[in-house]
């Protein structure tokens, strides 16, 4: 319900962006939005296993360099 629900969030950010983390809590009325951030100072990369990986061939998706 907490994924799918941040990910139909996400789905609404306009533009183009590599990294979207969406805050939020569950209430009785469901899951409710606290704060969407798409500019992370720490991403929490080592959380993750392959996150760095996943993250460096996105930015070079983005980039136009494509390996």
């Amino acid at each position: 319900v907490v994924i799918a629900s941040a990910e139909r969030i996400a789905a609404h950010i306009p533009g183009q962006w590599l990294y979207a983390g969406v805050d939020g809590v569950l209430t009785g009325r469901g899951f409710m939005l606290m704060e969407i951030e798409c500019i992370e100072p720490v991403l929490f990369l080592e959380q993750a296993p392959g996150s760095y990986e996943r993250f460096a061939s996105g930015l070079r998706v983005l980039l136009g360099r494509v390996d």
